[in-house]
């Protein structure tokens, strides 16, 4: 978008952003009160979301990274400004450390100049790996790169936004809404799956109910583990897979230990999303039936 967009730009860009699930009518005129925008709404997590009834309850404004650069802090701010949004759910995700800390801090930012619920999805790998699960009052260690980034877009999130809700999931996957690395082993890609790397699969229309009840919840806030309770191998992981889309015997390509530069078991423990919200994630044998 050309620079210094004014109103009418930034209503071009709630239309350019409505998601095709949206049905209400007038949606470009919500009630403050009653507008949720999701960053990073066409991924796995975000078409899962846009399942829910949020999209019943919520006008819904979820704009694509070519009609909202998160990077850059002053179109953030002005767009974030001229919604109003009452909740903002942050999915938006990329592998490099402007859109992982920086975009994160602008959107926290952006939430907190308009007092919006925000709940932010973190991940796992803040954590190095270790025999025991991990609580949330255990504080990250992340050794790689792409862990310590989200560690430092948590410690952002947790400045501008105390009331904030910071989700640590694990692996995603869907059923129906496939995760890129599904379609790796769909298309029977040639990549060594671990099996010393442990992590709680997840399916993502769990995690898109736990974030619906989130933001009825706006009592709850840091962080709180979202995630299947079984520990899985990426090798088993992909191997079930494997299994469920009927590939053939040997479709899996897999390889004993951890991979370089990645943690071994990391577990979750979810246990205080199940006790006080009545939060729950399918194992994977029964989201796979």
């Amino acid at each position: 978008m050309a620079a210094g967009c004014g109103a009418g730009t930034v209503g071009h860009a709630i239309y350019a952003a409505r998601m095709a699930t949206s049905r209400q009518p007038g949606w470009w005129r919500p009630r403050r009160d009653r507008l949720i925008l999701v960053t990073g709404g066409r991924g796995l997590l975000g078409r899962h979301l846009s399942e829910t009834d949020l999209t019943r309850r919520y006008s819904w404004v979820a704009p694509t990274s070519s009609a909202l650069d998160l990077r850059n802090r002053e179109r953030v701010l002005e767009h974030v400004r001229g919604w109003k949004p009452s909740v903002i759910v942050h999915l938006a995700y990329r592998r490099d450390a402007a859109s992982i800390v920086g975009a994160t801090a602008h959107i926290a930012e952006a939430a907190a100049a308009c007092r919006a619920r925000f709940i932010h999805l973190s991940t796992d790998l803040v954590f190095a790996g270790q025999e025991q699960p991990y609580t949330e009052r255990d504080a990250p260690d992340a050794p790689q790169e792409y862990g310590r980034w989200k560690a430092e877009a948590e410690a952002r999130v947790a400045f501008w936004c105390p009331g904030a809700v910071i989700i640590r999931t694990s692996l995603l996957y869907g059923t129906v809404h496939l995760a890129p690395w599904q379609d790796d082993v769909r298309q029977r890609k040639p990549i060594l799956w671990n099996e010393g790397e442990l992590r709680c699969a997840t399916h993502a229309a769990d995690v898109a109910a736990a974030i619906a009840v989130l933001v009825r919840r706006r009592e709850v806030r840091g962080p709180l583990h979202i995630a299947a309770t079984a520990a899985i191998s990426r090798a088993g992981l992909a191997q079930a897979m494997a299994g469920w889309m009927r590939l053939p015997d040997g479709a899996v390509r897999t390889a004993p230990g951890i991979a370089p530069g990645r943690p071994g078991r990391v577990v979750l423990d979810s246990s205080l999303a199940a006790s006080t919200l009545g939060i729950h994630c399918r194992p994977l044998a029964a989201a796979l039936r």
